[in-house]
């Protein structure tokens, strides 16, 4: 069964017309095979960076510092992956970095809160840090492209990478560079590349589990302290202990507390366990179990009363976290 008999248009942006795909279906229905097409290249670059979270955020930064003419692609509507998009709000083990680790830790704390102030930026407001690290990127010269995905590499005869392809409102399209950096998080570059790679543990490849944060609003912040996790590291226990006194039992058993500014607060009370970063109806049913999760523990510390009496859900994290994918198989192993 053959699909798009009709001429191809030419895609355009302004008046929305797309390039079509041509196809013709397996007689078992399980597979179609698309017809051979040009694909526009949408940009040429000295180095290209997939994957704009903290990690493509320096390279890029870096590389357009260096004098490098540079292109950055992002799936999500904003830089920072896990810190904006995933809410984590806290950074983790930032004292002994420097560089432009210094720079990020310094522009979120003299641009945030006092919280973020007294954490030296560690503990930052998610929307702050979208702004601070789109000027960063754009101060130094490099190309943004948010709202769209890797979806397949082009190598040579001599396995060198020549060009990515992606997929965005778009359409597809190549980009070609004279270098390539996977700053995705999951190793998807490198594995369209046919680079090695590992993943997880054992047999089951078995994998740190994903989590799913939310901000949070009207908790009290002087009658919270004691939960808050920048008092003292009793607060993580004692939460966990309000929550199962009250039939609360989160699926991960240290909760945290953060009170980022004004009567904005941050937790993390969710893990989901068993998931593959690289399936999609996987990571679905979590991210929808995970967030069903979240809002049943925010009504039921809500039922307590008290001080949780107006406890709300601001928003939750558009995308879950994701702790571990593929372990890309480089020149050296750290043991």
């Amino acid at each position: 069964m053959a699909f798009g008999d009709e001429a191809t248009r030419v895609a355009n942006p302004v008046s929305g017309d797309v390039l079509q795909t041509r196809g013709e279906l397996s007689p078992d229905g399980q597979r179609l095979m698309e017809q051979q097409r040009a694909i526009p290249v949408a940009g040429k670059s000295e180095v290209l960076i997939c994957g704009g979270g903290p990690a493509g955020i320096a390279a890029a930064v870096a590389a357009a510092r260096a004098g490098a003419s540079v292109q950055l692609i992002e799936v999500a509507g904003c830089l920072g992956g896990v810190w904006t998009a995933g809410l984590l709000t806290k950074i983790l083990d930032a004292e002994n970095k420097s560089g432009i680790m210094d720079e990020l830790l310094d522009a979120f704390a003299t641009r945030g809160s006092k919280v973020a102030l007294d954490s030296n930026g560690t503990v930052y407001d998610p929307e702050i840090a979208k702004l601070v690290l789109e000027e960063l990127c754009v101060d130094a010269g490099v190309k943004i492209r948010l709202h769209t995905r890797l979806v397949g590499a082009v190598t040579n005869s001599d396995n060198q990478v020549v060009a990515v392809l992606t997929e965005s409102k778009s359409g597809r399209e190549a980009w070609l560079a004279d270098r390539f950096v996977d700053c995705s998080g999951d190793g998807d570059l490198a594995a369209h590349a046919g680079c090695g790679f590992d993943v997880g543990v054992g047999s089951q490849c078995e994998c740190q589990p994903m989590s799913m944060l939310a901000l949070l609003t009207g908790i009290d912040a002087d009658a919270a302290r004691p939960y808050i996790r920048e008092t003292a590291s009793s607060a993580k226990p004692l939460l966990l202990k309000l929550m199962e006194d009250n039939g609360i039992t989160p699926s991960y058993r240290g909760p945290t507390l953060r009170h980022l500014h004004s009567g904005i607060y941050s937790i993390m009370t969710n893990h989901e366990y068993g998931v593959s970063a690289f399936d999609a109806d996987a990571i679905t049913q979590a991210t929808i179990r995970a967030r069903r999760e979240l809002h049943e523990i925010v009504d039921g510390l809500r039922r307590i009363g008290g001080i949780w009496k107006d406890v709300a859900v601001v928003a939750t994290a558009e995308q879950i976290g994701v702790r571990e994918g593929r372990r890309i198989r480089g020149r050296y192993t750290i043991t």
